[in-house]
């Protein structure tokens, strides 16, 4: 059994992110300290925030879109302290991108599931996944076209099937 001292090492490491830049086209490390309880927590409920207007659970005059001033603002309290030097730096936006990625999956799951992001692994899975989902659904539409048999939902005259409801539509002669 795992004792609470062993897990000192894990639970206080900081995430390492090495970058080339035009101040270090080499290469630096930048790095974001164990985030705050509080930086977790907050980052955790701007992702509900952002899921909930994905879905059209949130208010439709909130789009969801941060101004620039914003999304600085978020990516500093994110990456903390590494986001203004990385800035600096002149880290271009696409590796600024992945490191934002990264560092919110570090934050809310672990380093190794960030280094998935880091790598490609994670959004190369997902498109597998996407695609798998994606044939599913198509051999599935294809098996039930194929069947013959069609479900009838309606009372209508000839055994019609009935579709949704027209009350809202008006038709040319409808003023």
């Amino acid at each position: 059994m795992p004792r609470l001292s062993e897990l000192d090492a894990l639970l206080d490491e900081d995430l390492t992110i090495s970058l080339r830049s035009t101040a270090h086209p080499e290469g630096r490390d930048y790095v974001r300290e164990a985030p705050s309880m509080d930086d977790v927590l907050w980052l955790k409920g701007e992702m509900r925030v952002g899921q909930a207007i994905a879905e059209g659970r949130r208010d439709p005059d909130d789009d969801g879109e941060l101004n620039d001033e914003e999304e600085h603002a978020f990516m500093r309290r994110v990456m903390g302290p590494a986001y203004d030097e990385m800035l600096t730096d002149g880290v271009r936006a696409p590796a600024l991108q992945r490191a934002l990625q990264a560092t919110i999956t570090w934050m809310l799951a672990d380093a190794d599931d960030a280094a998935d992001v880091w790598s490609g692994k994670a959004q190369a899975e997902a498109r597998e996944n996407r695609a798998e989902r994606r044939a599913k659904a198509k051999t599935k539409k294809s098996t039930s076209r194929g069947s013959g048999s069609k479900k009838k939902t309606g009372g209508g005259a000839g055994g019609a099937s009935r579709r949704g409801s027209t009350s809202s539509t008006k038709n040319p002669s409808q003023p």
